[in-house]
């Protein structure tokens, strides 16, 4: 944990990518499916948990590199959502507005699109998220696609869908969900060969 601890901090000093190449996506190029991982899979979930320990607004470069490359896991190596969830959470409770385009990144992006929570996308609350991208955000990549999954899951409020707002939605995550993830990930060693 000691080496985890160094290479987050000096991340934090240098922003220098080089110190993450041990942690980048890197498939095992199997042929079935089933036998198909990521090989640096758990030395960057131990990363992720590491830095859940102590992290910043500081750290929203590693988190975005970290998002990239759990998303990069999902689609080629079909591995876990798990650490995935973790630090779209860890990016989400000190994003700026402009985060908005990494959370659904890794909402939409991933294999599982059904198991992080669309709170994620929604950020401070739906409605300045939605005027943000109809204003400074409207030029960006798929500004428009994020408005209008905001606007399509408002329609379900009609229908009885019920939204944490960002405080109800940060104690969930920390008091309760944070739990069932680090367990979902001790059950996945066994089956994803640790």
């Amino acid at each position: 944990m000691e080496n985890y601890i160094k290479i987050i901090e000096e991340y934090r000093k240098t922003q220098n990518n080089n110190l993450l190449t041990v942690f980048a996506c890197k498939s095992n190029n199997e042929e079935q499916p089933e036998e198909l991982r990521d090989q640096n899979y758990w030395p960057r979930v131990r990363l992720i948990k590491t830095l859940w320990e102590n992290y910043t607004a500081a750290d929203k470069p590693l988190l975005k590199w970290l998002i990239k490359e759990e998303v990069k896991a999902q689609q080629e190596c079909m591995m876990p959502v798990y650490a995935l969830d973790i630090t779209a959470y860890m990016l989400y409770k000190y994003m700026d507005l402009s985060d908005v385009f990494d959370l659904f990144l890794a909402k939409f992006a991933s294999s599982n699109e059904f198991y992080l929570d669309i709170e994620l996308v929604f950020g401070y609350n739906r409605v300045e998220t939605k005027h943000y991208l109809q204003t400074e955000g409207a030029d960006q990549p798929y500004a428009k696609d994020i408005l209008r999954t905001i606007e399509s899951y408002e329609d379900a409020l009609s229908q009885g869908a019920i939204y944490k707002d960002r405080d109800a939605y940060m104690k969930y995550f920390e008091e309760r969900k944070i739990k069932i993830l680090f367990n979902e990930l001790e059950n996945a060693k066994a089956f994803y060969k640790e």
